[in-house]
């Protein structure tokens, strides 16, 4: 793969494109390895979310920190899923400020992921 080539993990639904941006994974910072032993619980939350991206793909982009450049806020198993599947990039939203970070988190943040295994395509 040249330089100039990526492949993007897209997120389907850009609600907030005035701070919607691509970056590299390898640029991103807070990286969480999840190929050490998890507990059972979030084993499970973390296969239910590789199986929902494989279906239906990342809805909403990973939200960076504002107070750390390239830091991951929220998003950390979709970084991980990106990467394990040979993502080079991903989409991600950089807010200015703590109250960007909370209109953005307040909108895209659900846990029901891996609660609606029966969810429609």
């Amino acid at each position: 793969m040249s330089i100039l080539q990526k492949n993007i993990l897209n997120a389907s639904d850009i609600h907030f494109p005035e701070y919607h941006k691509v970056y590299s994974i390898s640029q991103l910072g807070n990286f969480i390895d999840y190929r050490t032993t998890l507990e059972e619980d979030a084993k499970f939350r973390l296969e239910s979310l590789m199986s929902d991206l494989d279906k239906h793909g990342m809805i909403h982009p990973i939200l960076l920190s504002h107070t750390i450049a390239y830091s991951v806020s929220v998003g950390h198993q979709r970084v991980w899923y990106a990467k394990s599947k040979g993502y080079t990039h991903i989409d991600c939203y950089e807010v200015p400020n703590q109250f960007a970070w909370d209109k953005v988190f307040s909108y895209t943040h659900s846990n029901d992921y891996w609660q609606n295994s029966n969810r429609k395509t």
